[in-house]
């Protein structure tokens, strides 16, 4: 019987089919096995997740002493640094790699490809396929700057993602990005042609449960709601604080943004929030971390979705949950970056406003009529998973 080949992919989260991240690295490990390749994963972290590894699959976390060098703006390519200078990982992962003798080497984000080339070495006829989330040099100088707003604290940190970021593009038989956007930067950067490999949601493939929590929450008479499902990442954070700034006040008191994600805790935390925190805390509504059943739940019942999204780079994951929600969606030009083919197709029922103060005029002409039903629309089906990463494994199977 013939093998069939092998993907290992490398990254620093676990699969995972909840949200963000991990869910886009679970589809793809879905479409490639269905694509007729056999996948398996190296992760390399050094925080507890919520995620369970599969058991062919390895990870392994680098030791952090108080000696090192602690960034959480760069704590991705530090984490990679430590991974590739610790020999108990390399070894670890030498030995993980020719049990599992891969012919394809999967790089997701850049991070780790010091240790790859460690763990692979020089002579090796495994290809490396490198998928890029971000122009992630640019990508860390806005962060830096929301974080910080003025000269960049630390030039050596950037000038060391965007060396790591150009080695992963050179090495790469073949370079995937995440929308056109990114493609069109990566090749005028770093002189390299590749793919667009889109985001997906499998939102669009549930369908609301009317016994669920959130069916009858978000009806409640004489309370009308907005719903925000996000990470604490940064851009989230600041992207809410410009829509509460100066406050939320401008929201009636019968008026609320319901918070799913890390972001619930986040944003109570945030100091441009905070600083008008008693006006704040009564618009805000926090649900916190969900299960992936209630986030589905959470996302096809709330009755208007908000993208508030104005820094970063990429392209947005929540945007893909919101627009496949079928829900009403607020969503800023900037988190509409990579889903241009499914708003040609199916604009219906999104606002596209620029800017935080059209932003709040979209939200406030919302609460001027009454809720509008959710809709059944073409992006749910558009933009599933699997048909966004499809072409991921007709490449790998022409390499």
């Amino acid at each position: 019987m013939t093998r069939r080949p092998r993907v290992v992919t490398f990254s620093t989260y676990a699969p995972s089919p909840r949200y963000g991240g991990p869910a886009r690295l679970h589809w793809l490990r879905v479409v490639l096995s269905e694509g007729g390749f056999d996948t398996c994963s190296v992760v390399v972290n050094t925080v507890p997740e919520a995620t369970q590894i599969g058991p062919e699959d390895l990870r392994v976390r680098p030791v952090a002493g108080p000696e090192l060098v602690h960034d959480p703006l760069f704590e991705d390519v530090l984490v990679g640094q430590r991974a590739a200078t610790q020999p108990q990982i390399v070894s670890a992962v030498r030995f993980y790699l020719d049990n599992h003798r891969p012919d394809i080497i999967w790089l997701e984000q850049p991070w780790l490809l010091p240790l790859v080339e460690l763990a692979v070495g020089p002579s090796s006829r495994v290809q490396l396929v490198y998928s890029s989330q971000n122009v992630e040099h640019k990508l860390k100088r806005v962060l830096q700057d929301i974080h910080s707003p003025g000269p960049l604290t630390d030039r050596t940190l950037v000038r060391t993602v965007r060396e790591v970021e150009a080695a992963a593009i050179g090495a790469a038989a073949v370079v995937f990005s995440i929308c056109e956007a990114d493609r069109k930067e990566l090749r005028s950067e770093f002189g390299k042609d590749s793919i667009v490999l889109p985001n997906g949601s499998s939102i669009g493939a549930s369908s609301p449960d009317p016994g669920s929590r959130f069916a009858s929450l978000f009806n409640e008479s004489g309370r009308r709601l907005f719903g925000f499902a996000a990470s604490s990442y940064l851009p989230n954070l600041a992207g809410l604080s410009l829509v509460a700034t100066p406050s939320l006040a401008f929201l009636p008191p019968t008026a609320r943004i319901a918070l799913a994600g890390s972001i619930s805790d986040a944003a109570h935390q945030y100091l441009p929030i905070v600083r008008h925190y008693s006006l704040n805390v009564h618009r805000l509504v926090r649900f916190g971390f969900l299960n992936p059943v209630d986030f589905t739940q959470f996302s096809l019942h709330v009755p208007c979705t908000i993208v508030p999204i104005f820094h970063g780079g990429g392209s947005n994951l929540k945007t893909a949950d919101a627009l496949a929600s079928g829900t009403e969606v607020i969503a800023s030009t900037e988190s509409l970056v990579g889903y241009e083919d499914v708003m040609a197709e199916d604009p219906t029922g999104v606002t596209v406003v620029d800017g935080a103060a059209a932003f709040r005029e979209a939200m406030l002409d919302v609460l001027s009529r009454r809720p509008r039903a959710r809709m059944t629309t073409r992006r749910s089906r558009d933009l599933s998973w699997t048909s966004r990463l499809s072409i991921a494994g007709a490449t790998l199977s022409s390499m």
